[in-house]
């Protein structure tokens, strides 16, 4: 298996895999949306609300909101207690009066390794003389369970592969245009794939080549994977997240294989 980066920003990465099949990306993807422990908003006490909004519609925006996640401190809200406690749970408070937006930046965490991902996510409008005063109890849990907890977005394409009949091709260019990524385009009197990379195998520039020029298939081992962080964890502690659980669910099965 080998792997290189195509790119990285601040909360995103895209790489290639090479050498697994689509069974291995899959798992991978499924990991990564699914069975990453993160802190969301698990109930909220009100104890003040003349906001427009019901409490329960405030509680869903709450829990939408990504928070900070510290995984060596804490475990999750499954492997402790119901109630909550110093082991599985944290407490964000929030009090405020209108007129005015209240905002995630409002939430006051225990503990600042817990706290909004984003501080400009809007929860509700108060108007004048309202009131908006709670508490959050935040719990460690996985999105298989609830989206709250969803730490990511993750997504796999095989990797294309072009070829061009230059006997056949006429540089008409009707397949650059249609091509709806721009991935063509004629350099020295050659059609070449440009960026191709952002193909995603469509096959609309085959569909309208009438001399059957341009073929476009996707290359079997080897695949494209992009992963967006929604600001829970860092691109690095999301792929350390998901090689440690690949390395326990090993661990698992060897265990399990052994007592056969």
């Amino acid at each position: 298996m080998e792997i290189r980066v195509l790119h990285r920003g601040e909360n995103t990465i895209q790489f290639i895999i090479e050498g697994v099949d689509a069974a291995f990306v899959n798992a991978l993807r499924r990991a990564f949306v699914s069975d990453i422990p993160t802190f969301a908003a698990d109930y909220v006490m009100f104890y003040s609300n003349t906001s427009p909004l019901y409490d329960e519609t405030i509680a869903h925006r709450l829990a939408m909101i990504p928070l900070t996640t510290e995984t060596e401190r804490y475990i999750p809200a499954e492997e402790c207690c119901e109630e909550g406690c110093e082991k599985c749970s944290v407490t964000l408070s929030l009090s405020k009066e209108g007129p005015g937006m209240v905002m995630s930046g409002d939430l006051i965490s225990e503990d600042s390794d817990v706290v909004p991902a984003y501080d400009n996510i809007p929860i509700v409008k108060l108007g004048i003389n309202q009131k908006l005063t709670l508490n959050v109890i935040a719990r460690i849990g996985y999105a298989k369970d609830h989206a709250k907890w969803q730490a990511a977005i993750a997504s796999y394409q095989h990797v294309p592969h072009v070829t061009v009949n230059t006997d056949m091709c006429d540089l008409g260019g009707a397949c650059i245009e249609e091509c709806p990524r721009n991935v063509l385009d004629i350099l020295d009197d050659q059609l070449v794939p440009k960026y191709l990379y952002s193909c995603n195998l469509c096959g609309a520039c085959m569909d309208v080549c009438d001399y059957d020029a341009i073929t476009v298939e996707p290359v079997e081992d080897s695949f494209i994977f992009r992963l967006e962080s929604f600001g829970n964890m860092s691109i690095n502690d999301l792929i350390q997240e998901v090689v440690k659980l690949f390395s326990k669910k090993a661990d698992s099965l060897l265990e399990n294989v052994k007592k056969l």
